[in-house]
């Protein structure tokens, strides 16, 4: 007896479902290539490039009279 009350209730939910998705419209879906999200370079030789140094100097917060970079140091570290 409770089989055949569920699978009538499963056929009445069935048919409610159908009538509840009915006036739904199909929409059209995209799918993105994922595989293609982390692209990196080919490994190559290093090339260092001549103004290399210049640009970075010129992007510091902070430069010395040698040339080198003054940071702040991260205030977690103690």
């Amino acid at each position: 007896m409770k089989r055949e009350e569920i699978e009538k209730r499963g056929e009445e939910l069935i048919k409610e479902f159908s009538e509840a998705i009915a006036d739904v419209k199909e929409e059209v879906e995209t799918y993105y290539v994922s595989e293609l999200v982390n692209v990196v370079r080919i490994d190559s030789e290093p090339v260092q490039k001549k103004d290399f140094k210049d640009k970075m100097l010129k992007i510091a917060p902070s430069v010395d009279e040698e040339g080198n970079i003054r940071v702040e140091i991260g205030k977690w570290v103690g």
